[in-house]
């Protein structure tokens, strides 16, 4: 983290929550990262999240809560995996989302709801900047770059893996039927 990231990121508790989150967002919206030490799609999502930060200059402040350290907060907030990210904007839930996002469509949640302060032409240009695709986010990983498979890109590729086998197995039993039923017919005969 750089200094100028310092300055928009912070750490949230169950002390500091009211003044740092809830009031605070009255003035600027406030981005709740909730997230664990043990959780790898934290440690993706937590740099994007950081460097947007720096980006934005102040636009939105990012607060991050240890769900293990913050247990309470994070059932108030009825959080059921890590990392989940929620908006705070006039004291209120304006947004949020769960697991880690590519950098570009983390850049459009936050251009929905967070405008860049003048002068702030890197942070504009940034929230403009065209999606990054779901091939795109996960080229890393077929170039050997070290960076995880996101979850649903997983099970997506699982669901597809399961259902061709379905399929397989389909065609198998109807082969096997109607070679038994032939069998049967031509004993008949």
């Amino acid at each position: 983290m750089t200094d100028a990231t310092l300055d928009h990121v912070f750490d949230v508790t169950e002390q500091n929550f009211e003044a740092e989150v809830i009031n605070a967002s009255l003035d600027a919206p406030v981005l709740v990262d909730f997230w664990a030490t043990w959780c790898g799609p934290c440690k993706t999502l937590g740099p994007l999240l950081e460097q947007l930060a720096a980006e934005y200059k102040g636009a939105f402040r990012l607060g991050k809560v240890d769900v293990d350290k913050n247990q309470q907060l994070a059932a108030m907030f009825g959080i059921r995996s890590v990392p989940t990210v929620v908006l705070v904007k006039d004291g209120q839930i304006a947004d949020g989302f769960a697991g880690a996002l590519p950098l570009g469509e983390l850049r459009e949640f936050l251009a929905r709801h967070v405008q860049p302060l003048d002068g702030d032409g890197d942070a504009a240009a940034a929230a403009a900047a065209p999606a990054e695709t779901p091939e795109a986010a996960i080229q890393p990983v077929y170039q050997g770059n070290k960076r995880p498979i996101p979850l649903c890109f997983l099970w997506r590729r699982c669901l597809g893996t399961c259902e061709w086998k379905i399929q397989q197995e389909s065609r198998q039993d109807e082969e096997e039927a109607d070679s038994r039923a032939t069998e049967r017919s031509d004993r008949r005969k």
